[in-house]
């Protein structure tokens, strides 16, 4: 029977069942990698509670779990407060508590050594490499990004709250995190590299409409080799962003597409080229 012979709230409600499963977990997993695991070890607390301590204390209480995400408030006056996790909606943290509970069976808690120090972190074994960190010379909501391709040695800030790219840099092992995890994470990381591009404004202007609002960050998705797209609404526009390394790697390219009726037209700056604009996508190529 083909979706056509169902009635259309009732095909519609196939695409809309919840997550179970393997699915449930494989979702979890994922979405605690992306937006989680740089503050939540496994076994011991750093910056945050260790995921057998979150599990824990929400094991038997998934609406004060999502409560915790959403409104997380400052719980402990010598740890870092976490950012609110509401971009990243209700179904995926539902997945994330499943992956906790899953993950953390027959697991106990170890406790952190004195005096530990920490290294690199996260490994550069592979990249790319999307972190949430407190970066110097951006807003404490900020993204870390290591980009593939090139020398692999190319990384970016993304400032969420401003929903802008802030500095491009060069490190081969991303950025030194010791002074982030040795203070539990209220330090800012070192980036260890030269920052080639700075950026104070967007590197567009949207057109086709007289409305002006401050940018709303929506959350931001990974494709299936990890680089991520960041969402914003930004001037009455839903616009998604994505930068990745040049083919030649001398560069970035930097793709802006609008959800919107609203055209992107881009804006004066001597270090962005213009690949190609359409009526909804604007690529840009970025040299320093």
């Amino acid at each position: 029977m083909s979706l056509k012979s169902y009635p259309p709230l009732f095909a519609l409600a196939l695409f809309c069942q919840p997550l179970t499963g393997e699915d449930l977990l494989s979702t979890g997993q994922e979405q605690f990698q992306t937006h989680c695991s740089a503050c939540h070890q496994p076994d011991q607390m750093l910056v945050g509670p260790s995921m057998i301590e979150i599990a824990g204390l929400y094991r038997e209480d998934l609406p004060g779990f999502l409560k915790w995400c959403n409104e997380p408030g400052k719980k402990r006056p010598n740890a870092v407060e976490m950012p609110a996790m509401s971009h990243v909606g209700d179904e995926n943290l539902k997945a994330v508590h499943a992956y906790l509970l899953k993950a953390t069976e027959g697991k106990k808690e170890k406790a952190v050594p004195k005096g530990k120090k920490y290294d690199f972190y996260p490994s550069i074994a592979t990249r790319p490499i999307v972190q949430r960190f407190f970066m110097p010379d951006s807003s404490p909501a900020s993204i870390a990004v290591a980009l593939p391709g090139g020398n692999d040695d190319l990384n970016f800030c993304y400032d969420t709250a401003q929903c802008r790219l802030r500095y491009v840099w060069k490190n081969p092992d991303f950025l030194v995190g010791w002074y982030y995890w040795q203070s539990n994470g209220n330090a800012k990381v070192n980036l260890k590299g030269e920052v080639i591009y700075r950026e104070e404004e967007p590197p567009f202007t949207v057109s086709g409409t007289e409305q002006e609002s401050e940018p709303k960050f929506l959350g931001y998705t990974l494709d299936s080799s990890g680089i991520p797209t960041f969402r914003y609404q930004w001037n009455g526009a839903t616009i998604a962003e994505r930068i990745v390394v040049s083919p030649d790697g001398d560069s970035l390219e930097r793709h802006f597409k609008t959800e919107s009726a609203n055209k992107l037209e881009p804006a004066p700056n001597d270090q962005n080229t213009v690949q190609s604009t359409q009526a909804d996508e604007l690529v840009i190529d970025l040299k320093w």
